[in-house]
């Protein structure tokens, strides 16, 4: 069973709960989770509804301070070392060596993005050598000396995870469950792996937001958990430091320096993965928080704790706010994303707004076929696909959807694999509007269908990173580790 953090009250640990009520009502983003940790206890904790507490989440780039993670482990037991040639251990493949600076290149400096290439090269690698991306890589000479650069570049993030699993002998998650996950009494979990048996280490990791909070627990720690060290304190401290300078990131929290896979934020450091993940740590305030979103200004994100909850911290515990208190634990039980039966309000169906890219993304190939009503205003609905992620004798499933609240459907998938989708769905005069949500992932889509036609006009409302289809983000149905 999972072991959970203690919860406390947020008044009683210098956590003002107006702070939290203001911060909830100036997002201008969308949130599907938020945790508020102090001196070890959650303070404050809620879900945006078809989102909860058991499901894990898609953390995206958040995975790259789990990987750096196990490679701190792997050092201190002897089997990495961060000083020596990438090389080293990927001598197999030294003959895809581009030229001197990628022989150069130490484990240390692929740590904290400073390879010496001036952009990602994660595409350009896996499309030379897409069965052995790693061979791609080394055959990309860096634009300059390793080490001097700062690049945010997927392929390191891949290169590391790749030669911690060969120094182990084991996956990141076979590796990190004794050592880190099981300690942390973290018992689910999955990561995305390419190809088989190398998990990716750059994005892929699901969790749940618990499990995300005690990670950062960890780290406020500086890796001790009880009286066990499970991570260095010299590992932990030199990973979250300013290692390499990134003033040309584009937004402030950007721009504070690069760790081993930690950003440095304006107060503290994060882990951080793509539309939201977050595990900030605040050491001033002894504290983490924990978000996970469907974020396209994740800046925005940050600037509202900034203003928000940042100041809401005292030194001591505070009186005289149980009416907020009460204020705050309805609205944090209460939290939902707008469901079908609100579409008529324009302010309502996109509150957050549209993220550019998904106005260019590939419209994902799913038509509803049929609508049926049911009893107590739910209706079952029919779909059919053409994804390449599945066979072509499985092309159609069913759901079921109701106007002013979230049900979940999961679609059993070949090879022991399952969708999880939660669905809102009514009708607008003659077309019908379906919102479906991927509730391990951070997107969803709307799909509008037109009896008369047999039409249907399906967008995504976040669209998932370029190449992944809608099934292509199922998940094993075992995530018990």
């Amino acid at each position: 069973m999972t072991q959970q953090l203690e919860r406390a009250s947020a008044a009683e640990h210098g956590l003002r709960p107006r702070a939290v009520l203001d911060f909830l009502d100036d997002l201008d983003q969308e949130l599907h989770s938020l945790m508020i940790i102090r001196h070890g206890k959650v303070l404050a904790e809620g879900w945006w509804a078809p989102y909860g507490p058991e499901q894990v989440h898609l953390i995206y780039s958040l995975s790259k301070s789990f990987t750096a993670t196990a490679a701190g482990i792997a050092v201190a037991e002897g089997k990495l070392h961060l000083d020596l040639p990438l090389l080293a251990y990927l001598d197999d493949l030294a003959d895809s060596a581009a030229g001197d600076r990628i022989r150069k290149l130490t484990v240390r400096d692929t740590l904290r993005m400073a390879t010496g290439h001036l952009e990602d090269t994660l595409w350009r690698s896996f499309v030379a050598d897409p069965h052995e991306p790693l061979r791609g890589f080394l055959g990309i000479e860096p634009d300059h000396e390793p080490g001097s650069v700062f690049a945010y570049n997927n392929t390191a993030t891949y290169a590391i995870a790749a030669i911690t699993q060969r120094v182990t002998g084991e996956t990141l998650l076979d590796y990190l469950t004794p050592r880190l996950l099981k300690p942390l009494g973290i018992d689910q979990a999955h990561w995305t792996a390419y190809p088989e048996g190398r998990q990716l280490g750059y994005t892929g990791l699901h969790l749940t937001t618990e499990s995300i909070g005690k990670f950062g627990e960890l780290y406020l720690r500086r890796g001790r958990w009880g009286d066990r060290q499970l991570v260095p304190a010299a590992y932990v401290d030199e990973a979250t430091s300013a290692l390499t300078p990134n003033q040309q990131g584009s937004t402030p929290d950007w721009q504070q320096g690069y760790g081993f896979q930690f950003w440095r934020s304006r107060y503290g450091y994060r882990a951080d993965g793509a539309f939201g993940q977050f595990c900030l740590v605040l050491p001033d305030q002894d504290a983490v928080i924990v978000m996970t979103s469907a974020a396209f200004d994740a800046q925005s994100i940050l600037a509202t704790v900034w203003q928000h909850l940042l100041p809401g911290f005292s030194q001591r515990p505070l009186s005289g706010a149980d009416r907020d208190a009460d204020a705050l634990a309805e609205r944090l039980a209460t939290l939902t994303l707008p469901t079908a039966d609100q579409a008529a309000d324009a302010a309502a169906e996109q509150p957050y707004g549209r993220p550019p890219e998904a106005e260019d993304a590939p419209r994902p190939d799913v038509h509803v076929t049929g609508v049926e009503s049911g009893d107590y205003g739910v209706w079952r609905v029919s779909l059919t696909h053409s994804d390449p992620m599945l066979p072509p004798e499985t092309p159609y499933f069913d759901l079921v959807a109701a106007a002013d609240r979230w049900l979940e459907t999961t679609v059993e998938l070949p090879g022991d694999r399952e969708l999880r989708l939660a669905a809102s769905g009514t009708w607008l005069d003659d077309i019908f509007r379906l919102d479906l949500v991927l509730v391990q992932t951070p997107h969803r889509m709307t799909l509008w269908y037109a009896p008369s036609t047999g039409g249907t006009i399906t967008e995504w409302v976040t669209a998932p990173l370029p190449g992944t289809s809608l099934f292509g983000l199922a998940l094993p149905r075992a995530l018990t580790l």
